[in-house]
């Protein structure tokens, strides 16, 4: 007896057929951390392809190290650099 009081304790209401929660839209924190890791990824397929172009083209005055730490100092300084306002017209004149 005390089992089957245990069990029906245990069981949720409607026989265990209730739907999961929806899941919850990501944070904002959640949705930089993506952005970065793409940033990451795509630099590095960028930094492969810039390799084999200049391995392509013979340009052995830029190794394929240095492209790559041009490429991550361009990407850094674009990602924090803030956009120059806009000024907007005056109204008045």
């Amino acid at each position: 007896m005390s089992l089957e009081l245990s069990m029906a304790l245990a069981a949720p209401p409607g026989g265990g057929l209730l739907a999961p929660p929806p899941p919850a839209p990501p944070g904002k924190e959640q949705q930089v951390a993506g952005v970065g890791i793409l940033l990451q990824i795509s630099m590095l397929v960028l930094s492969f392809v810039l390799g084999h172009v200049l391995r392509r083209h013979r340009f052995y005055y830029l190794p394929e190290a240095s492209a790559s730490l041009l490429i991550g100092m361009f990407t850094s300084h674009h990602a924090r650099t803030p956009p120059r306002p806009r000024r907007l017209p005056d109204p008045c004149v």
